[in-house]
């Protein structure tokens, strides 16, 4: 099967129709963690959240469609210090395109970013009903740390328990 082809780039206004088709998918949502969209303002409060200098929108570049979000989120200390060689990865994928390689092309593109702006340490967060979410991870040499429990998962996920993945960018590996 031939790869599809995809652009990251920031999100646009004209996007809210194909953050609204994704966002609305209960099962997308579930497994990235987010209030599902029911309504073109929660689509429209969905963009504004995506609309930073850290998140990224996934467009299938045949169409031209949004399909898709990744981002690296800024991470802070336990003393509320950001911690600026390290972020969390986070992503959500349209549903009509699981399983088409679409969210590990986009993380390695991600990873050679984040290689090239110095971050040092990506972590994500799968909870542990998400066995493909942590496949995608695993098959960009992330690497299970921990079984933690996260409160605020229950009000999307119905359960708190996540797997910690994480993956080290050697020196050597990073861009410049």
């Amino acid at each position: 099967m031939k790869k599809k082809q995809i652009h990251l780039r920031r999100v646009r206004e004209q996007d809210l129709a194909d953050l609204f088709s994704y966002g609305s998918q209960k099962e997308v949502a579930q497994g990235a963690g987010f209030k599902q969209c029911r309504t073109k303002e929660d689509a429209l409060s969905f963009m504004k959240f995506l609309d930073n200098k850290f998140s990224w929108v996934i467009e299938e570049e045949a169409t031209q469609k949004v399909i898709g979000n990744i981002c690296l989120y800024e991470t802070v200390s336990a003393s509320g210090e950001i911690l600026s060689a390290k972020r969390t990865l986070g992503y959500a994928l349209n549903k009509n395109y699981w399983n088409q390689g679409i969210i590990t092309n986009a993380i390695e593109k991600m990873v050679i970013y984040a290689r090239h702006i110095g971050i040092m340490e990506i972590e994500a967060f799968v909870a542990i009903s998400n066995p493909a979410s942590a496949r995608v991870l695993e098959k960009n040499e992330f690497i299970a740390r921990d079984l933690i429990t996260l409160p605020f998962w229950k009000n999307f996920l119905q359960q708190e328990k996540a797997i910690v993945y994480y993956k080290k960018l050697d020196e050597k590996e990073r861009i410049y």
